[in-house]
């Protein structure tokens, strides 16, 4: 039992790791791919036409990053609905089970 605590505490730690390096905050990377979207976007708009071919794929490029990254947080949002309701579970029983009247 012991190897078993101590080989799952190694796990913690690497997939913490893995976590961090992998997705970091996914809040924060949504908000920085959301200003360099909105950079590029208005670099477009004061760019010559000549130039404007190169902004348009690096734009393409970042939208991409940016719908992955919302994404991520849809699934980080969803996880964390489902782990509130395992945790909480249905607390307005009281509610629905009088039609909202509590009894005198």
């Amino acid at each position: 039992m012991f190897i078993l605590q101590h080989k799952l505490k190694r796990l913690k730690i690497d997939l913490q790791d893995w976590n961090k390096n992998s997705f970091g905050n996914v809040h924060n990377v949504v908000l920085l791919k959301q200003g360099l979207l909105l950079g590029i976007q208005q670099n477009l708009e004061t760019t010559s036409l000549s130039n404007i071919v190169g902004h348009l794929c690096q734009e393409k490029i970042v939208k991409e990053e940016f719908d992955h990254a919302l994404h991520y947080q849809y699934l980080f949002w969803k996880e964390m609905a489902k782990m509130l309701w395992f945790k909480d579970g249905d607390r307005n029983t009281i509610f629905f089970s009088c039609c909202g009247q509590k009894e005198k």
